[in-house]
Formats: structure tokens, C-alpha cells, sequence
């Protein structure tokens, strides 16, 4: 047991003898003229486990402060350095791990829309086709680091959302009370800004409920 004292170690022997002898004497009485007896022996097998439960539970908090991790991700260098470092993170603490990705294609312009000649049909259609086309990739790149996440034994769950990726970033680690948000300091650039993080970890950091790694 990591970081026990000598009168935590006797404290914990002392409730094992103390349920190893009400178990003994629970074998050797009968019904009838013992039964306040056994009462008095239920409660106290009810004491001790709640004790060993406190104990157990002091010594092990911070062993199961990540329980949720959730990695913000675009194919970038920097969020693969921290899909790497959450992955270390989990595997010590037996974290679940949640990859997100967030698509938003409204910053891109078609070609025509440069020249003013494409018409609010076509730039729809042409937005949507650009969609799908994009949440098809993050889709085989997400479920590849999942996959290679679970090769080495960690629980992993990926999504996709389209949007501001501040909002969908902070609404996600709020529904699914995630612990920890590892995200990198960058994303993508050029036309791979769609699928990229761009400048938000700031503002992760400032806005979070939870602790934000930010890697660099």
C-alpha cells in the first residue's frame, strides 16, 4: 500500500482480525438466545467495512483522478503529441479515453464564390458534398487511433461534430464529465483548417471546468 503510515498499516491489520473473529464467532452461535448477539456482530461487520471502504478510498483517490480523458483532435502533429501523452496518462491511471473531432467547413470558400458567380444552391450543395466528404476521412483517421488506443488495453470512444469547436470542446467534456482535457497547442493549416483546432487551447484553458494540458 503506497503511502502508509505504520498506524494506518496496524489500524487495517486490527479491522482484519476484528472481521476474521466476528466471521469465527458468527460459525459458532445459533439462533435463539443468541440472536441479539448476532446483531451486535452484524454491526459490527458493517463498521469495519465501512472503514476498510474510507481507507481504501483515501489511499486510492488520486490513483483514480482520470477517470475521462478527452483528447481534442485534428491530425496534427501537435494533437498527435497529445493523443501520445493522454495515452501515458491513461494506461497509468485506467482512464477512459474520448477522441473528438471537430469539423467546420463555413471558413472555406469555393472558387466561384471568389468571383461572385456562384448561386446559394450550388454553394449549399457544394458545402454539404464538402461535409461529407471530410467527416468520411476524420471518420478512418479517428477510428485508426482508436483502434491502435485499444491495442494497448485503453477504453476509447471517438465522435465527430461540426460547429465552433470552443463551444462543442467545453459542451462535450461537461455532458460526459471528463477530468482531464489534453489538447496541443496548434492545428492544421490551409485547406486542413476544416478538420484543425487552430488557436483554442487558450481559451479551453481559461473556460474549462476541468484541469487542460496543453501541449507544445
Amino acid at each position: 500500500m503506497q503511502n502508509e503510515s505504520d498506524y494506518e498499516r496496524e489500524l487495517r491489520n486490527q479491522i482484519l482480525i476484528i472481521k476474521n473473529t466476528v466471521e469465527q464467532m458468527k460459525g459458532r452461535a445459533t439462533y435463539g438466545s443468541f440472536e441479539k448477539f448476532l446483531k451486535h456482530l452484524s454491526i459490527i461487520d458493517q463498521a469495519t467495512s465501512k472503514m476498510t471502504e474510507q481507507m481504501n478510498g483515501k489511499f486510492f483517490s488520486s490513483i483514480q483522478k482520470y477517470k475521462k480523458i478527452l483528447v481534442p483532435y485534428d491530425g496534427s502533429k501537435y494533437s498527435k503529441e497529445a493523443l501520445n501523452e493522454a495515452s501515458e496518462i491513461a494506461k497509468k491511471f485506467g482512464s477512459t479515453l474520448y477522441l473528438l473531432m471537430i469539423v467546420d467547413v463555413s471558413a472555406v470558400k469555393p472558387p466561384g464564390m471568389l468571383l461572385g458567380i456562384m448561386l446559394d444552391k450550388k454553394l449549399k450543395k457544394w458545402s454539404t458534398h464538402l461535409l461529407e466528404s471530410v467527416k468520411s476521412k476524420a471518420d478512418k483517421m479517428l477510428d485508426s487511433e482508436m483502434q491502435s488506443c485499444r491495442k494497448m488495453g485503453i477504453e476509447t470512444y471517438y465522435e465527430i461534430q461540426t460547429g465552433n469547436a470552443v463551444n462543442a470542446i467545453l459542451k462535450f467534456a461537461n455532458r460526459h464529465d471528463v477530468d482531464l482535457i489534453v489538447i496541443g497547442s496548434r492545428g492544421l493549416s490551409g485547406i486542413g483548417k476544416i478538420m484543425a483546432l487552430g488557436s483554442i487551447s487558450r481559451k479551453i484553458s481559461e473556460e474549462g471546468n476541468c484541469p487542460v494540458m496543453i501541449i507544445r
